[in-house]
């Protein structure tokens, strides 16, 4: 699929504060949990935005920016406050910075690097710091599966699981809100940017993990598949 592994995906958006949509402000004001999912994204947007472009036009697209995802936000009712969060925090804001540096005069081409750029240097200075500071701990496989599994709770993906044992841990995703939103949006090509966070985050992080997959709906998979394996590979060596 893409990206930020579920979980991941989760540390990003609900580890974000969020700022409310203006449609539905009774359910999420700037005071209530999901009306805190967005802020340290959009803090992130607005210092690359700034280290990228200069003060004067990296401020000016991100009030581009801003303007466009308050656009967004409107369209957010209607779904589940899980996924109201995952919208504020994560997809909007992403969606909304991309469009704004095309209708600014910036190529499709040259929109993406940046984006991928962007993306990948929010998910190393902090997922996989945080994954790479758990997997030290001697019991982190266990510690893994349990913070994997809560992440993937909820109406956000639908998941089969394959196996969940001491030395496994492997599943697939075939619908996901990322994808499925970045597609309804315009804009499927930012779907593979996600899944390849999951390999930033968990390529060598530990070595009490090994991460291996083979599809990924970003890439054009028919779904995302993750297996996690306790050290090394069952067969390697």
């Amino acid at each position: 699929m893409r990206s930020f592994t579920p979980f991941s995906r989760k540390v990003w958006a609900g580890a974000c504060e969020t700022g409310g949509s203006p449609a539905r402000k009774e359910v999420f004001s700037a005071e209530s949990p999901q009306g805190k999912a967005g802020q340290g994204m959009k803090k992130f947007i607005k210092t690359y935005l700034i280290d990228e472009f200069g003060k004067r036009e990296g401020e000016s697209l991100d009030e581009k920016a801003e303007q466009k995802l308050a656009q967004l936000n409107n369209n957010a009712p209607g779904k589940s406050k899980t996924q109201q969060r995952y919208l504020m925090g994560s997809i909007f804001p992403v969606i909304s910075v991309y469009q704004t540096f095309q209708q600014s005069g910036m190529t499709k081409e040259k929109a993406i690097i940046h984006m991928e750029k962007m993306i990948g240097e929010n998910t190393r200075n902090h997922t996989r710091k945080m994954w790479e500071m758990l997997g030290k701990l001697p019991f982190f496989f266990s510690l893994f599966k349990l913070m994997f599994r809560k992440g993937l709770t909820g109406d956000s993906w639908d998941v089969s699981w394959v196996a969940d044992n001491k030395t496994n841990f492997e599943f697939e995703i075939h619908r996901c809100l990322w994808h499925d939103m970045f597609k309804e949006y315009g804009c499927p090509e930012l779907c593979a940017i996600f899944c390849h966070n999951d390999e930033i985050n968990f390529t060598d992080v530990s070595k009490y993990l090994k991460f291996y997959r083979e599809n990924s709906l970003g890439y054009g998979g028919a779904y995302c598949d993750f297996h996690f394996y306790a050290k090394e590979r069952p067969g390697e060596k």
